[in-house]
């Protein structure tokens, strides 16, 4: 995995999880895109940017490894994959902060469309962000 990643750290709340313990299956897709938000601002002039197009999620994904639980520090890292004209894929690798294991895997295929909802090329800010934190296997 290359190093170069955005990241995003949280602590797990009792609002997350459920009767048995464990997190809700929705709520790492709330993180991932609380960590996608934060992610985009790092892109400069993003406000002007995000002001004329409008980010859609194409596709989403996760796949879980390990149990997490209340009060459990994780570690979002955030890279990229499959950068095409009009699309790229963020990968989301969850950490535990304390263990260092993967505790989850996920994904989102994100696409940008103007106004009339026709698909556009990736904006060249995004393009210069994204390229700079590419996910090798």
């Amino acid at each position: 995995m290359n190093q170069d990643a955005f990241e995003y750290e949280f602590i797990v709340t009792l609002k997350d999880i459920n009767m048995y313990g464990t997190v809700y299956f929705s709520r790492y897709f709330e993180w991932q895109g609380i960590c996608r938000e934060l992610y985009f601002t790092t892109v400069e002039n993003y406000q002007e940017i995000f002001n004329n197009i409008t980010l859609v999620t194409k596709h989403a994904w996760n796949e879980y490894k390990k149990q997490i639980h209340a009060f459990d520090r994780i570690l979002l890292r955030v890279q990229n994959r499959n950068i095409k004209k009009s699309s790229f894929e963020m990968m989301f690798i969850y950490l535990n902060k304390q263990s260092g294991e993967v505790v989850s895997i996920g994904g989102e295929t994100l696409i940008f469309v103007n106004n009339k909802g026709s698909i556009l090329r990736l904006p060249e800010g995004i393009k210069k962000v994204i390229t700079n934190h590419i996910y090798f296997e």
